[in-house]
């Protein structure tokens, strides 16, 4: 608390500060969106000629993303960009609410943002399509089936909504979803089921059942591989025979976006009840190395 306190203390009327309160335990994703955060802070500097200053907070046992939002604006912040954990969102949802009417702007961002004043989330409906036009031809093949796998812990490893998770599952893999920690433990456990398909679409629903296989094991039956989230060197696992296709929220452009509207709310005065959907990333195999250059540039800018 003491680095906030001197963040903006006697900062109120030179500058307007801006805080990012991040997830915990989502360091690569939060990086992206803070590199946003900041370069909207300097596009808004230049746009209304006052000075904006920026900061990442991280919450601990001693300091929650509720009691860091209650604190940016006793310290003096204007606005806060927050990723709210799913355990605590409701509440950090009320807390916004209450804040909105003491001209303080919250822009939450993710799959965690209902019920928030701002809300920055993906066109799910778009994640959804793009999957169902990848399996389009796939479908003609012999025996074919789409599988999808989610995490054990979907609430907070899922990149995109539980909504969307059980629409690919009865949409697109005809009803049936499995579970596991992680992508070994389900390929060894699962391995007489997936010996038995002679073409079959492996859709994991978050990148985070792949921290202990990249690449992914060869398997002629398996025809692609979608990932749905990012995390730091899944490039490692682009291949023809490996992931596919990738699909990310912009969480770069949750950044930039959340800042910028509550920024523009602060100097215009706009109304403040707002969604906006942004366009998710795709990246085909072919583009391993611009996903390891961005992601590069996204954790190397949070140092």
């Amino acid at each position: 608390m003491a680095a906030l306190l001197l963040f903006f203390t006697g900062a109120r009327a030179a500058e307007v500060g801006l805080v990012f309160i991040a997830e915990s335990g989502k360091g690569a994703e939060q990086s992206a969106i803070f590199k946003g955060v900041r370069d909207a802070c300097a596009d808004a500097e230049k746009k209304y000629g006052k000075k904006i200053s920026a900061k990442m907070l991280y919450p601990d046992r001693t300091a929650t993303q509720s009691i860091l939002l209650d604190q940016a604006f006793l310290e003096g912040a204007r606005a806060a960009v927050i990723c709210p954990d799913i355990s605590a969102a409701t509440k950090l949802a009320q807390s916004a609410q209450t804040l909105a009417k003491k001209d303080f702007y919250t822009a939450a961002v993710g799959a965690s943002a209902a019920n928030f004043p701002i809300k920055i989330c993906t066109d799910e409906d778009a994640v959804l399509k793009k999957i169902a036009d990848t399996l389009l031809p796939m479908r003609a093949a012999m025996n074919f089936k789409a599988l999808s796998l989610s995490p054990v812990r979907a609430d907070e490893d899922a990149p995109f909504s539980a909504e969307l998770s059980k629409k690919i599952a009865a949409q697109i893999c005809g009803g049936e979803n499995d579970t596991s920690e992680m992508f070994s433990v389900y390929a060894k456990r699962n391995a007489p089921k997936l010996a038995a398909y002679d073409n079959y679409a492996l859709i994991l629903l978050s990148a985070q059942i792949l921290a202990d296989a990249r690449p992914l094991p060869e398997d002629p039956d398996r025809l692609c591989a979608i990932v749905l989230g990012a995390i730091a060197q899944l490039d490692a696992g682009f291949s023809k025979n490996g992931i596919t296709l990738c699909i990310a929220p912009d969480y770069y452009g949750y950044g930039y976006v959340a800042a910028r509207t509550a920024l523009d709310m602060i100097f215009e005065a706009k109304t403040q009840k707002t969604e906006i959907k942004l366009p998710p990333k795709f990246y085909k195999y072919t583009d391993a190395d611009l996903f390891k250059r961005e992601w590069a540039e996204y954790i190397g800018s949070a140092n």
